[in-house]
């Protein structure tokens, strides 16, 4: 750092210029304090940004790891199977006959249907908690209470899903002869939507 100070004026070479007119030594002590101080906060703010760069890389570099084992390691049953397996309805290990377009379908479909579900909700608890009601006991109890429900682990959330939800969708169900009866796409959309509703609501 290059500081001089002259005439009860105070510059820096190494950073735009900054000139602080004053006569008195007071003044000269807080503007060099303030010089110091702005040094210190650039460097503070390199090394904070150089680690984020590390370890940005550094999570490039696990992803592409993980992707590369992925594949290595996949590689058999590609070879063996081949890409029908993707579209491959039937999955029976005994006869060795594996298909896996069942569970992709399965998938898409509760994912949709628990976005179909949760994004009415989610918006309503937004609009309530951030236009109606942004203070007051009421709002910041929902608050907490969305806060907690996001904390909650998602194997929980399957326990609880199997041991109450699944029977009152079954006893839905049996009552309209929908099958199959309890455990299905509706009841883990459920449990999906349950899930999303915290984070979409905090959004």
């Amino acid at each position: 750092m290059d500081t001089s100070v002259e005439n009860g004026i105070v510059t820096r070479s190494d950073l735009p210029l900054r000139v602080i007119n004053s006569n008195a030594p007071e003044a000269i002590a807080k503007a060099k304090g303030r010089v110091r101080r702005s040094f210190r906060q650039i460097r503070t703010e390199n090394v904070f940004k150089r680690t984020l760069i590390i370890m940005g890389i550094l999570m490039v570099i696990l992803v592409l790891g993980v992707f590369l084992t992925l594949v290595v390691q996949s590689l058999p049953s590609i070879k063996a199977l081949g890409p029908k397996y993707l579209w491959g309805r039937v999955w029976d290990p005994v006869q060795d006959i594996y298909g896996a377009w069942p569970f992709l379908l399965g998938t898409l479909l509760s994912s949709f249907l628990a976005l179909a579900i949760s994004i009415p909700f989610s918006i309503a608890v937004a609009i309530f908690l951030g236009e109606y009601y942004p203070k007051g006991w009421l709002p910041n109890l929902l608050k907490n209470t969305v806060e907690l429900i996001a904390a909650v682990p998602s194997v929980i959330y399957g326990f609880w899903g199997l041991a109450v939800l699944v029977p009152i969708v079954r006893n839905l169900e049996s009552h309209i002869g929908v099958e199959p009866v309890g455990v299905g796409i509706f009841s883990s959309s459920l449990v999906l939507a349950i899930m999303i509703i915290p984070y979409a609501a905090s959004l």
